[in-house]
């Protein structure tokens, strides 16, 4: 977690929170399992480029560019994925909009320093692990592998289990024609 991520988090749900407000609008469950089925694409993912990133352990991007598209990118499709709950919750609460945006933004910080520090005490193994490079690889695989798999068990759970998959289907034919209620 960095500040871009944290950055791309909280303008997301902001920017997305608002626009919903002010067409008094919600995101549908399926729309909403659909942008947190992309969480779990998202975690796969990063997940393997962990995995592979070790061989490139001693070769540093100076620019930086690269893990700041990967933060953005992190943080977007973090907060589109929390956008609809957030936009429920906010919906029968709020009087206005400019009340919708306070809270989204309190909300946001909250979340980014719950998640640093989430992050900070993840962090501590690998920080202490620096010293052995055989640990300290084998740990940074191990995350890895842990991404992969639990981001395969949340698409599954969400497409098999939360029946996501048949909604696409469903819709798929509704767009050719085939059914005649929409689903999406």
């Amino acid at each position: 977690m960095n500040n871009k991520d944290f950055l791309g988090h909280t303008l997301t749900l902001l920017v997305f929170g608002v626009i919903l407000i002010l067409l008094k609008n919600e995101i549908s469950e399926a729309w909403a399992m659909s942008l947190e089925f992309l969480v779990g694409i998202m975690l796969v993912y990063l997940g393997i480029t962990t995995i592979f990133s070790w061989e490139k352990m001693h070769q540093h991007d100076h620019s930086g560019r690269t893990t700041y598209l990967k933060s953005m990118f992190v943080g977007i499709v973090h907060g589109l994925a929390g956008s609809a709950a957030m936009v429920l919750l906010t919906m029968s609460t709020i009087d206005s909009v400019w009340q919708g945006a306070i809270y989204f933004i309190i909300f946001g910080v909250g979340t980014c320093v719950g998640m640093l520090l989430f992050t900070t005490i993840l962090s501590i193994p690998f920080d202490t692990s620096t010293s052995s490079i055989k640990v300290n690889h084998s740990l940074i695989r191990l995350t890895g592998v842990v991404s992969v798999v639990f981001g395969i068990y949340y698409m599954y759970n969400l497409g098999v289990n939360d029946e996501l998959f048949t909604v696409w289907v469903n819709n798929v034919y509704y767009l050719h024609g085939i059914l005649e209620s929409e689903t999406l």
